[in-house]
């Protein structure tokens, strides 16, 4: 019996996880041989945000604050090329705001299934309009991704007196017919949540 190590090095790249194949090696002269059906693994290395969180009702940033998200943010955990892994499942993905002027609101946390994590329920509420902010997501063993910058747009649903019109010193009434107001009334424009 003879043998001889023709090659090295060698290694495959598939088009996605659980690709099988099997390779031949051929010569002239020599009958050709082929291993066993292999499969190749894709073994996620990082997050990456495949779906970012919007809604078009923003007018002035990329969500409203303080409603559901309109389109929730999807994440894949992907090896180095980009590749999904399909075989990550049961294993929790966590999603945190990077903002001290927003508060992420709804389960910030999910597994991954087939090597995807789909939220649902997410909003963002803001303590002022147009505030900047990014999700950053983490799950054990993945490197953690952000999402790209986001804005929170309070879009207002309602007028509201903030200082209502009055006069000093009258005994029984709120003012004082045929004057100017001593007190001009405020009125802003409001989100449901204030």
């Amino acid at each position: 019996m003879c043998s001889s190590d023709l090659a090295s090095g060698l290694g495959i790249s598939t088009s996605g996880d659980g690709v099988t194949f099997a390779l031949r090696a051929s010569a002239t002269g020599l009958a050709d041989a082929t291993t066993s059906t292999l499969t190749a693994d894709i073994v996620a290395t990082k997050i990456a945000f495949t779906t970012q969180p919007s809604d078009p009702a923003a007018s002035n940033g990329s969500v409203v604050s303080g409603r559901v998200f309109a389109v929730q943010p999807v994440l894949e955990a992907v090896n180095e090329s980009g590749q999904k892994d399909l075989h990550l499942s049961n294993v929790p993905v966590t999603l945190a705001v990077q903002s001290d002027a927003i508060a992420l609101l709804g389960t910030a946390t999910t597994n991954w299934v087939s090597g995807r994590a789909a939220f649902a329920g997410l909003s963002a509420s803001a303590t002022g309009d147009a505030a900047p902010f990014t999700l950053s997501a983490t799950s054990a063993g993945l490197i953690s991704a952000d999402s790209n910058a986001l804005v929170a747009d309070i879009v207002a649903t309602q007028m509201v007196f903030t200082t209502q019109p009055a006069h000093g010193g009258l005994a029984t009434d709120d003012v004082l017919s045929g004057a100017p107001f001593q007190t001009q009334p405020t009125i802003q424009a409001r989100d449901a949540d204030e």
